[in-house]
C-alpha cells in the first residue's frame, strides 16, 4: 500500500490548491482534505465546521461508518470501541 507523507510535494500542492480555491488563509484544514482526496478515502470528523468546509471537496463519511457497537465479528481497539476497516480518513 502506498502511503503519503505530510512532506509529500503532491500533497502540499493539492492542499495549497484547495485553500486557494476556497479562499482560505492557511492550508491547515486543506492538508487533511488533500490527504483524503489523494488517498481516495472518505473524510470523517466530529467538527461540524470542518465537515461544512469539506463538503464538495471530498466524500464525507459519518462516524457511525467507522465506529459501531461491538459484535463478535468486529474487533475492539485499545479503548474498547468497535472499529471497521472502511478506509475512511478521520480527524477529530
Amino acid at each position: 500500500m502506498k502511503l503519503r507523507y505530510l512532506g509529500d510535494k503532491v500533497l502540499r500542492n493539492t492542499a495549497w490548491r484547495i485553500a486557494e480555491e476556497r479562499g482560505w488563509n492557511t492550508t491547515e484544514d486543506a492538508e487533511f482534505l488533500a490527504l483524503t482526496r489523494l488517498q481516495g478515502d472518505a473524510f470523517v470528523t466530529l467538527d461540524p465546521d470542518l465537515a461544512a468546509r469539506a463538503k464538495g471537496i471530498v466524500e464525507l463519511c459519518p462516524i457511525d461508518a467507522v465506529v459501531r457497537p461491538r459484535s463478535p465479528r468486529v474487533p475492539a481497539d485499545a479503548e474498547g470501541e468497535a472499529t471497521c476497516g472502511s478506509g475512511c480518513s478521520s480527524t477529530s
